[in-house]
């Protein structure tokens, strides 16, 4: 009976928006004294929070812009989730990690945005300990920036994140979201799904799944390292920068299954791998602007 009305007493507390320390129990409505664990807590007003604390809750609901930063390294967990509402804004900045825990019996549900940010190579997480336990749904957006790591975790459950159809992943920094050695993964992207790579460094390729790829970074993305594993690709757009499938370095195969492929005249695509490397193409190229 305790462990089914855990939650029934929890209380809400709301952030004012009008002071910015997240300790201070004055700014919140009723005044937060005590932190606890089956606390709710409610930021529905535009606000910038600073001196954030390792902090164990019940349930985070984001319902306007919400930027938080931190004076030290520190966790924010979720017993029971969090809910980043439509239009809602959840940036994560600062010059210290943030590090968003979803536990076993919790769920993260995102409507709206949620941006990691900060400082050079900040080694920010967003994690979950059961599959689809994180879920990005159509119109989301999640958008690395200055990142040290893998944003979803490099070990431990599979699938814990859902990219749903219509919802977006930006990688302007940081390593690659699937994490695990393929063809294991952090992360699942629905078909049409988008991922848009704006930075330098190349891609998770060999053994992964993506929904919309978009390739808008002005460099050139060397994959010449085959595998046994098909890279699997519903709809490949090349915006900018170039691509560059050439002889494999280890003699395995480059195979992808690309289901429909535009280039942009601000980019281009060079195929020349091994004899026994495949390009699977369902769909007529479509020349942008050429």
């Amino acid at each position: 009976f305790m462990l089914c009305s855990f939650f029934s007493f929890s209380a809400i507390y709301s952030w004012k928006g009008q002071g910015t320390d997240y300790q201070k129990s004055s700014n919140w409505l009723p005044d937060r004294n005590q932190r606890k664990h089956s606390d709710t807590l409610l930021f529905s007003k535009k606000s910038i929070v600073h001196n954030f604390v390792s902090d164990t809750i019940a349930l985070a609901i984001i319902q306007n812009e919400i930027s938080i930063s931190a004076n030290q390294k520190v966790g924010w967990t979720f017993l029971k989730g969090i809910n980043i509402y439509k239009n809602a804004v959840l940036r994560l900045e600062g010059s210290y990690a943030i590090k968003l825990q979803v536990e076993k019996s919790a769920s993260a549900k995102i409507q709206g945005i949620i941006i990691f940010d900060g400082t050079k190579d900040l080694k920010h997480k967003f994690l979950g300990k059961r599959a689809k336990s994180i879920v990005f749904d159509s119109l989301s957006v999640c958008e690395i920036h200055n990142l040290n790591g893998n944003i979803f975790g490099s070990s431990g459950t599979q699938n814990v994140v859902l990219f749903k159809n219509g919802s977006k992943y930006c990688s302007k920094d940081g390593g690659n979201p699937f994490a695990l050695t393929a063809p294991k993964s952090k992360v699942i992207f629905e078909k049409k799904s988008i991922y848009l790579h704006e930075q330098g460094i190349s891609l998770s390729f060999a053994g992964r799944t993506y929904g919309k790829l978009i390739i808008d970074n002005n460099s050139v993305i060397n994959i010449n390292f085959g595998s046994e594993l098909k890279t699997n690709i519903h709809h490949l757009i090349l915006k900018n920068g170039e691509i560059k499938i050439e002889t494999s370095a280890n003699e395995k195969a480059l195979n992808f299954d690309v289901k429909q492929l535009e280039i942009s005249k601000n980019a281009s695509l060079l195929y020349n791998p091994t004899s026994l490397s495949t390009f699977e193409l369902s769909s007529t190229i479509f020349p942008k602007n050429c």
